[in-house]
């Protein structure tokens, strides 16, 4: 993305530059500093396999754009399946759609190119997340590999067919259903197909799949998701029944289907399932309820982030809590955050939604923990408030970012560094080029000259 900070790893470097760790600041270092973008480029044009695909998942990971054009060209260049497998994933990771037309018309003679099935996978996926999807041809192909030989590929195209919004693909997604070749878990992920679909057509088939108590457990769970996102009203009852189902999964699917109901009497059971015995119950109940912004359960989620016997379920319920934004539910977070002798992992949250709520409102209180934990050598919370701090936009973050990069910790220095190149505060540039100045550890120099390619 733009403003995103560019850095190449350590080990992409080391192997295309081939010098010592201890050589720093030697001048085959110094030259490869100083445009990290055109190092990714050639190595894209003319490197090995292994180092195009290293840098392309250092890409991934920063969710860098600035080489699409040529990642794009090199996966109709290429004859290595495993870099364009690589491509994809880029592509995916950083929601890079314009690739769509290439990889369909890469992908339509899979059966003369004899394509691997990675490859063949790999391509639905990524189109699968285009609108491309509803495209006749590609709804065609997609038909037609989900009779592939290979399960793998069959998946992976009822996968895509629940992305088409196309009423012939839900008649064939229910026949398909029904065909005698088909397994459980091709059948499992056709029911989740026909929800992607909003299949209306086929609610009658997954309630009776959902009530029918001989049938494969799996099957009934994915039936269960499905009517969740269908999100008929019809459906409430069979999922009301499903919530007090002896199957301990099923009653967990069920409260995460509710989500899409309207209504105080869902409300409630979806509170009432907080006090399931079963752990992923509560914890589902608790997605739930966060996910409705439901005022109303509030207390008993309160309850269950202080006392609930499963550390995951506390954290469902706080995060919940921070779902829902309530000054109920912030002043609890907040008092969280403020209270030593809370979890690490409540502290952690509350630092994470905080700051996705409105920095400005809990500026103060940061930067008192802030202080509190500053000192502190190989601090989990000073590591975590530095990491989401780096991570959000906000106008009144540069004097932290500041104080951030006064820290003696390389790591601190370096989450200011990504925050400064994320906010585009332009005033740090002198501190940013005085940091990438020889002298400076190499990591410090690479994040810095990032950001200045950005100013």
């Amino acid at each position: 993305m733009k403003g995103t900070l560019i850095f190449l790893s350590l080990s992409v470097l080391l192997a295309v530059l081939s010098f010592p760790l201890a050589a720093e600041d030697s001048e085959e270092e110094e030259d490869a500093l100083q445009s990290i973008t055109q190092e990714r480029r050639d190595i894209l044009l003319y490197g090995i396999d292994s180092q195009i695909i290293a840098v392309l998942e250092d890409l991934k990971n920063d969710k860098n754009d600035s080489l699409v054009e040529e990642a794009k060209e090199l996966f109709l260049s290429t004859l290595n399946h495993k870099i364009r497998q690589a491509v994809l994933g880029y592509f995916e990771e950083i929601s890079y759609m314009d690739a769509a037309d290439t990889v369909l018309t890469f992908l339509k003679p899979y059966e003369d190119e004899l394509y691997p099935v990675d490859v063949i996978s790999a391509s639905l996926s990524y189109l699968s997340k285009s609108t491309l999807v509803s495209d006749k041809e590609a709804l065609s192909l997609f038909m037609d590999l989900s009779r592939h030989e290979d399960p793998l590929v069959q998946r992976a195209a009822v996968t895509a067919l629940g992305k088409t919004a196309n009423d012939e693909a839900t008649q064939f997604l229910m026949e398909l259903y029904e065909d005698e070749d088909a397994d459980v878990n091709l059948q499992s992920i056709i029911l989740s197909s026909l929800g992607e679909l909003k299949a209306r057509e086929a609610r009658v088939m997954l309630e009776n799949i959902l009530a029918d108590q001989d049938e494969e457990k799996s099957l009934r769970w994915r039936a269960c998701q499905a009517l969740g996102v269908l999100g008929d009203e019809k459906s409430l009852p069979v999922l009301k029944r499903a919530l007090t189902s002896d199957d301990t999964y099923l009653r967990s699917y069920a409260a995460a289907a509710l989500k899409t109901f309207p209504g105080r009497e869902v409300e409630s059971l979806l509170m009432e399932a907080l006090k399931d015995s079963f752990w992923r119950v509560r914890l589902s109940a608790s997605e739930t309820l966060g996910e409705r912004k439901s005022r109303e359960a509030v207390p008993i989620l309160i309850f269950k982030a202080e006392k609930d016997p499963e550390a995951n379920v506390r954290l469902a319920a706080f995060q919940a809590l921070g779902e829902i934004a309530s000054p109920e539910a912030v002043d609890f977070i907040e008092a969280t955050l403020e209270k030593k002798t809370a979890s690490l992992p409540l502290r952690q949250e509350a630092v994470a939604i905080l700051l996705k709520l409105e920095p400005s409102g809990s500026l103060e209180l940061l930067e008192k923990i802030l202080q509190e934990v500053w000192e502190e050598k190989n601090s989990p919370l000073l590591n975590t408030l530095g990491k989401q701090l780096s991570q959000h936009e906000h106008k009144d973050l540069e004097p932290i970012f500041a104080k951030m990069l006064a820290h003696p910790e390389i790591t601190m220095k370096i989450y200011a560094i990504r925050g400064i190149g994320r906010n585009r505060f332009v005033s740090f540039k002198e501190s940013l080029e005085n940091l990438s100045a020889p002298g400076n550890p190499s990591s410090i120099r690479r994040e810095a000259l990032g950001v200045l390619e950005t100013f």
